[in-house]
This record gives structure tokens, sequence and C-alpha cells, in this order.
């Protein structure tokens, strides 16, 4: 039998908290798929009240220190510029950040597809290869459906993610149990 580390013992002690994250996450996730425009329109909002904050903050920092005040106060300012711009216009933002997101997961997408064509001497260049076409078409889709996919994606990411990281809570929650 393997020794168990203190983190696994600790968990194993709290199992149905995680269990219960794990639901309150999936939960939420799900309401998130439904509401997806909803939730990129707050995240923009939040994001944006933070940069903006971030950038007020870092101008007063570099009003008050003399030696590197330019590049602070600059810095600074594009920050709460940016942070406004959202505040202002987060639908616009969310689909210019979209279309980024896009064109990253092309990239990425296209890099994959490179690897497996590299890899297809060995009998697992499959997964790279469906892995950067799945990816390949989600770009597509994306872009093609752009710029009103900038509506719905961040939030369907988001929402995406809640779900998955219930999921693992509980898998994990569900192997503490057993051990």
């Amino acid at each position: 039998m393997l020794p168990v580390s203190p983190l696994f013992a600790q968990l194993q002690l709290h199992w149905r908290w995680l269990l219960a994250l794990g639901a309150v996450f999936v939960l939420l996730g799900i309401i998130g798929l439904g509401m997806a425009s909803f939730l990129t329109l707050t995240s923009m909002i939040y994001f944006g009240a933070l940069l903006l904050l971030g950038g007020a903050l870092q101008t007063v920092q570099g009003l008050r220190s003399r030696p590197a005040s330019a590049l602070v106060v600059g810095v600074g300012v594009l920050y709460g510029l940016l942070g406004l711009y959202l505040l202002v216009s987060p639908m616009a933002a969310a689909s210019a950040l979209t279309l980024l997101i896009a064109i990253g997961i092309g990239f990425v997408a296209l890099l994959r597809l490179w690897l497996a064509f590299h890899l297809k001497v060995f009998s697992q260049y499959i997964w790279p290869f469906i892995s950067g076409l799945c990816g390949l078409v989600l770009a597509v889709l994306i872009i093609a459906g752009w710029p009103e996919s900038g509506l719905w994606v961040i939030g369907t990411f988001i929402a995406i993610e809640l779900i998955l990281n219930g999921w693992a809570l509980i898998a994990l929650a569900l192997v503490a149990r057993r051990q």
C-alpha cells in the first residue's frame, strides 16, 4: 500500500465537503450555461472595475515615486483606460476578447495538428490530431459567428469551467471516500 500524503489525508477527512462543493460548482455551471450572455457581461464589468481600480492605484503609486514615475504612471493610466472601456462598453470589449480567444484557440489547434502530423509514426498520434481538429472547428465556429459570438462565448467558457471543476471535485471526493 502506498503512503498517504498529508494533503490527501485532509481530503479524506473532508470528502463530504468536497462532494458538496463539487455539486454546487456543477449546479452553478449549469445555471451559467443558461445565462451565458449575462455571465459574459458581468465578467467584463467585474474585470473592468478591477482594471480601473488597479490602474488608479498604480497611477497614484507612480506619482508618489520619482525615479520610475513616468513609466509606472503610464502603465497605470493604460490600465485605467482599459478598465474604463470595459465598464463603458462591456459587450464590445467581450466581442474583441472573443475574437482574440478564437484566434488563440485556432493557433493552438494548428500546432496540435502539426504535432500529430510529426507523430504519425507513433500509434498515439490520433489524440493530438483529434484535439487539434476539434480546436480548429471551435475556432472557425466562433469566428464565423463573430461579433455575435462575443455575447455568449466568454460566459459559456466560464460556465463550462465551473462544471468541469465541479466534476473534478466530485471525483476527488469519491476517491478520498473510498481510500
